[in-house]
């Protein structure tokens, strides 16, 4: 890491400036800045830039407001000071007042000041926003698409849409419907879950190894509950077996009446407790019941026994894997109708702001470290040669690609 020159900082490619609070970040912007105004980049090609070629992204209104504030304030007092040609304290500005063409460099920042209205300094989405409006052929985006501020009422209608298609189509209803209803009782509830992957364009709670189709969780999962519970149901004398061999302070014996009560019920799964090795047959594996079972008792060995191996010895249980095949199946489906929704309203929301943006650089096509030889993104480069992104932690993966797409390795551009 170098300790940061204001006045000698190259402005080409990406450039990290790390800053604690308080150590004067917003005073080095606005310097950085004034050098763009002025024209001092140190590139082959410098020459001054005007203030809507400077592009500076922070990431609220509030913010953004302050900062085209403060920038104003800065180039002001810079001309005052020049213009003023007295003892000048400021190093900076001493830096400053050391080129030559001085008469130009004040008309430079007075007509900086002059024009800061027009300045390029958005929240993320401002200038998602403003570029998808400018370059609609090239973005891909419908001219007439307005901005919602607000879509929960789209999305909300786009999860009951989904819940009551799902919900009424589904094969093996009488079983699959009251499972499905333990884990979530209305489409709200499911929404919570999604909420947070929705805005991304390659979202995935998927995990490996999950069944296609809700007709292959019943083969894969229900058909084996069902028959294991059958086996169990057809050897009532085991029960009567364990309770004369099990130890009396094991689980095995604790749990031998709600044994006998899931087996008279319709349940699919015993219940004996609120861990997920509770809700299922753990208590009766050949392992539980082999450290079980009394000092003089013979090892216990049944064939409904080692179903319960067979059973336990799946990748998932059967409710966590009914989840996640759920959970698949709405994040697609209702992505792609609130999708549907917006097109159909001409809406879109701000996290449609950057994933359309996105799209139209090519973000999801090509690695952001292959050639930036997207038309967007060169014409982009073209109207903001200089790129200030304001407190750059906040920013994530997808806002970064999108910036990382634009200016990467680019020598007369800098981000």
């Amino acid at each position: 890491m170098k300790l940061l020159n204001i006045w000698e900082m190259p402005f080409s490619d990406l450039q990290l400036i790390e800053a604690s609070a308080g150590t004067g970040k917003t005073y080095t912007l606005a310097n950085l800045y004034l050098r763009a105004v002025i024209g001092h980049t140190q590139t082959t090609n410098a020459k001054p830039l005007t203030v809507d070629q400077i592009l500076v992204v922070t990431f609220t209104d509030a913010a953004t407001e302050e900062l085209k504030d403060r920038i104003r304030r800065r180039i002001a007092d810079v001309r005052m000071q020049l213009s003023a040609k007295q003892d000048i304290t400021d190093d900076f500005i001493k830096n400053i007042a050391s080129l030559p063409d001085q008469t130009e460099i004040i008309q430079l920042l007075l007509h900086a000041e002059q024009q800061m209205d027009e300045a390029s300094i958005f929240t993320i989405h401002g200038f998602c926003n403003r570029v998808l409006k400018q370059y609609a052929f090239k973005s891909g985006l419908l001219f007439s698409c307005n901005l919602e501020t607000n879509t929960n009422i789209l999305l909300q209608q786009a999860v009951e849409d989904f819940w009551r298609n799902y919900m009424y189509n589904l094969p093996y209803a009488s079983t699959l419907t009251p499972l499905i209803w333990s884990i979530w009782k209305t489409p709200e509830e499911l929404l919570k879950k999604i909420n947070s992957q929705l805005s991304l364009e390659n979202a995935s709670i998927s995990p490996e190894n999950l069944p296609e189709t809700l007709e292959c969780f019943y083969q894969q999962y229900v058909k084996p509950a069902l028959e294991l519970k059958q086996c169990w149901q057809q050897h009532l004398e085991l029960v009567d077996l364990l309770e004369d061999s099990i130890q009396k302070n094991k689980k095995p014996y604790k749990r031998l009446a709600k044994l006998r009560d899931f087996l008279a019920s319709d349940d699919i799964l015993p219940d004996f407790g609120k861990n997920d090795e509770d809700k299922d047959w753990d208590a009766y594996s050949s392992y539980t019941i082999d450290n079980s079972t009394k000092k003089n008792s013979p090892p216990i060995t049944h064939k409904a026994i080692i179903k319960v191996d067979n059973w336990l010895a799946k990748p998932y249980r059967l409710q966590k894997c009914l989840q996640a095949i759920v959970l698949r199946d709405a994040l697609t489906q209702v992505k792609k109708v609130f999708l549907e929704i917006k097109t159909n309203n001409q809406q879109m929301g701000f996290d449609d702001l950057l994933i359309n943006l996105a799209k139209g650089l090519g973000v999801y096509n090509n690695s952001t470290n292959e050639a930036n030889d997207n038309d967007l993104a060169i014409e982009l480069r073209k109207q903001y040669p200089l790129a200030m992104i304001d407190e750059f932690q906040d920013t994530d993966s997808l806002q970064y690609n999108i910036f990382q797409k634009i200016y990467y390795n680019q020598e007369e551009s800098l981000l």
